[in-house]
C-alpha cells in the first residue's frame, strides 16, 4: 500500500514532493515535533476526590500507519472511561502548526489520595514507507526508486498532578467524600 509523506491540506513545505520521504527526511521530522503524543490534564492541582479529566492524544503532519501499543495505566484514583467509539480525525492546531489529531483516551480521574499523581504514558507505533539508501532523483522521478518500511514508536511525557488533602477547617460531620458542583434537575 502506497503512503503517502505530506498530509493533504496541511502545509508542511521541509520535505520532498515525492511521495516518500528519505531516512534522514523522516528523522528530521520526528525531531521537528510532526508527530508526538500528547497527555492533557484539566488541571495541575486539585484535592482528594476532586474529578480531573485525562486526554491522550495522537498528533501528526505526516501519513502512517499508526496503532497504539501501550495505553496508560493509573494507581491511587478511580478511573471512569470517556472515550467512545469514535474514531474520527480533527484538525487542531498546536505550537502554530495544524495537526491531524486522534483521540486515544479520554478518562476522568478522582484521585483517592494525597501526594503526586503520574499520569502514566501512552506509546503508539508508527510505520512510514521511506526510499532506500543512495537512491537518486532520477530513479524517483521515473518511479523506479526502492522503499522500505521504518517503523518508530513515540511516548506521551509522564504529567505530574499534585494532590491535596481536603482542608479540615469547617468540614461538616455528615461529608463522605464527595465534592465539586452538583445540579440535579427533572
Amino acid at each position: 500500500s502506497t503512503i503517502l509523506f505530506a498530509q493533504k491540506g496541511l502545509d508542511i513545505d521541509d520535505f520532498t514532493n515525492a511521495g516518500f520521504p528519505r531516512k534522514e527526511e523522516l528523522s528530521k521530522a520526528v525531531l521537528a515535533n510532526n508527530i508526538f503524543v500528547r497527555a492533557e490534564a484539566s488541571t495541575k492541582k486539585c484535592f482528594v476526590g476532586e474529578p480531573i479529566l485525562v486526554t491522550y492524544k495522537f498528533y501528526t503532519r505526516l501519513f502512517a500507519q499508526s496503532k497504539v501499543t501501550r495505553m496508560p495505566g493509573f494507581s491511587g484514583c478511580s478511573v471512569q472511561e470517556m472515550t467512545t467509539n469514535d474514531i474520527t480525525s480533527t484538525i487542531e492546531t498546536f505550537n502554530g502548526k495544524k495537526y491531524k489529531v486522534n483521540t486515544i483516551r479520554k478518562i476522568q480521574l478522582t484521585p483517592l489520595q494525597s501526594g503526586t499523581l503520574i499520569l502514566d504514558t501512552a506509546s503508539v507505533e508508527s510505520s512510514f514507507t521511506v526510499y532506500n539508501e543512495g537512491v537518486t532523483e532520477q530513479q524517483i522521478k521515473y518511479g523506479s526508486a526502492l522503499t522500505h518500511d521504518e517503523t518508530i514508536t513515540l511516548h506521551s511525557k509522564e504529567v505530574f498532578v499534585e494532590v491535596n488533602e481536603l482542608p479540615e477547617k469547617d468540614k461538616p460531620t455528615t461529608f463522605n467524600g464527595v465534592i465539586g458542583n452538583f445540579t440535579i434537575g427533572a
